[in-house]
C-alpha cells in the first residue's frame, strides 16, 4: 500500500525545478535512474555547488531548470568542498600497499561537497 501523494511533492518524478514544490529541488538520486523532487540538503549532506566547475556552466546554459545531479544547500548554508586530515605515513604499510589504499580514499573522496 502506498500513500496518495501529489505532483511536487517529495519523492514524485519531475523533469525541471518547476515541477517539485517550495523547499524541495528536482535532482536525480544515486538509487534511479531518473529525477525526483528532494528536500534541499542540511548541515554535512551532500549537495551542489551551482559555482563549481565548468560541467556546471555548461549544464545550466543548455537547461538552466533542468534536473540537478545534487541539490543546492537549504537556506543559510554553503555547499564547501570537504576536508580531511587523511595520513598514512604513521602507519607501516608496504609502499604498494600505502598507495593502493590512499588512491581509493581519494578516487571516493574526490570532489565530495557538503553543506556548512
Amino acid at each position: 500500500c502506498m500513500q496518495a501523494v501529489s505532483k511536487g511533492e517529495n519523492g514524485t518524478i519531475c523533469e525541471n525545478q518547476h515541477d517539485c514544490n517550495p523547499g524541495l529541488c528536482c535532482a536525480f538520486t544515486k538509487d534511479l535512474l531518473f529525477p525526483i523532487c528532494n528536500p534541499f540538503p542540511g548541515e554535512r549532506e551532500p549537495c551542489r555547488n551551482p559555482s563549481d566547475g565548468l560541467l556546471n556552466l555548461i549544464t545550466w546554459e543548455l537547461e538552466p531548470d533542468g534536473a540537478f545531479d545534487r541539490c543546492p544547500c537549504a537556506h543559510g548554508l554553503i555547499c564547501q568542498k570537504q576536508r580531511y586530515n587523511f595520513r598514512l605515513d604513521r602507519i607501516k604499510l608496504s609502499s604498494e600497499l600505502h598507495w593502493k589504499i590512499k588512491i581509493r580514499f581519494w578516487k571516493n573522496t574526490m570532489g565530495t561537497q557538503t553543506c556548512n
